[in-house]
């Protein structure tokens, strides 16, 4: 084996809601899904955002039990930190070094990692509602080689605090696609799709989710407090992304409704003069297409899904997502299209999403809708 491949990951914004942002003595216990199989494994953590150093403490990785934050003693391996060194630079990420650690497709392993010193999170993310299999877990003092945590001393979070990614060294032929875009894509579509490439027999292939709720494609709210942990805007954030998914050659980008839905006249922090036109996002996505191809993968862009129950729907609103649509479905830039409007739209009211596949809000699928979108994606994009 001799190619990093990354099994898992998640972006990286601003804030982690649902964490909160100043700690100490603290572990945090994160639940990853490895779909590739690998026999060494290394880290990723991210301080892009933050304005001081991070000093982090201890590393380690483990097999799941499957029942709460505990882990399979047997199998725990700390991670070094010695070449790479425990700081997390201002603005930086760190790679931890590699460590000798089998990983088997199909199974759960815990990342756990401890700060010592009092830290500021200020780089992290939010999960919306995907990844709902992996859940991640905070408690006072050091127990990245516990077998369990006590009740009394932890809690579940909703989201993850530097750390972004897990590379495993695998086989030449094992390769990562980036699954790109807003909260329609931080919903479970990708893990369902990750499982359905291992359960067709697939261990050479993994699903890296780098999407962020109330991400935009050409603007972002990095000056709006309440809003900054929807990201910086795609056409920035692209090439960062794609550069931490090792082994990467296909992506697939939904992204778009968020330009359309979020600009109104009585919003205090995106006004009607922030609507793009087709044409503009059809840029932003020509820029997102020349980048991956840049880097030798394959992109797939995605249709934008029906949302016309939105209370802001008007002012040419639905025009604009048509005619984006309609580059989507014929463009010459991109590698292809999935069609994930066709797949959602009532079929007698096209504007509107079925109500089977709805969440409630009209513009989020359920759990039933995302895996229709799941199985909307071509097996073409993992079988080649």
């Amino acid at each position: 084996m001799s190619k990093w491949v990354t099994s898992w990951g998640v972006p990286t914004s601003y804030v982690v809601e649902g964490i909160g942002n100043l700690f100490d003595d603290t572990t945090f216990r994160n639940v990853f899904y490895n779909p590739i199989k690998g026999e060494r494994v290394r880290i990723r953590f991210s301080n892009l955002y933050g304005k001081e150093d991070v000093k982090l403490d201890a590393v380690s990785i483990a097999e799941w039990t499957g029942k709460g934050p505990s882990i399979k003693p047997e199998t725990l391996v700390r991670i070094p930190l010695q070449k790479c060194g425990n700081v997390i630079k201002a603005g930086c990420e760190l790679v931890t070094d590699e460590v000798d650690f089998v990983l088997e497709p199909k199974k759960n392993y815990v990342v756990s990692y401890y700060f010592k010193d009092i830290t500021r999170i200020a780089t992290g993310y939010t999960k919306f509602s995907g990844d709902k299999l992996a859940p991640c877990w905070l408690g006072r003092g050091n127990f990245v080689d516990a077998e369990e945590v006590d009740l009394h001393k932890r809690r579940e979070t909703q989201g993850y605090a530097f750390f972004c990614g897990v590379d495993v060294l695998s086989d030449d032929d094992t390769h990562s696609v980036m699954a790109f875009g807003d909260s329609i894509t931080a919903r479970p579509w990708p893990d369902f799709l990750v499982r359905r490439i291992n359960n067709e027999g697939y261990t050479n292939r993994s699903v890296v989710r780098k999407a962020i709720g109330g991400n935009r494609i050409l603007r972002d709210y990095r000056n709006v407090l309440p809003r900054r942990n929807q990201g910086i805007s795609a056409i920035e954030r692209f090439e960062m992304s794609i550069k931490q998914v090792q082994g990467v050659d296909k992506v697939i980008m939904l992204e778009g409704i968020n330009d359309i839905y979020h600009p109104h006249p009585d919003s205090l922090f995106c006004g009607l003069d922030e609507l793009p036109t087709a044409e503009e996002m059809i840029e932003g996505y020509k820029l997102c297409c020349n980048i991956a191809h840049k880097y030798g993968a394959k992109i797939y862009l995605c249709t934008i899904l029906p949302t016309a129950h939105l209370n802001n729907h008007g002012f040419g609103k639905e025009d604009i997502r048509l005619k984006v649509n309609g580059w989507i479905r014929n463009n010459d830039v991109a590698d292809g299209f999935i069609d994930f409007d066709k797949t959602m739209a009532d079929s007698e009211h096209p504007d509107l999403m079925k109500a089977e596949y709805d969440c409630g809000d009209t513009l989020h699928p359920n759990d039933d809708g995302s895996m229709a979108l799941c199985n909307t994606v071509p097996d073409h994009i993992y079988k080649d």
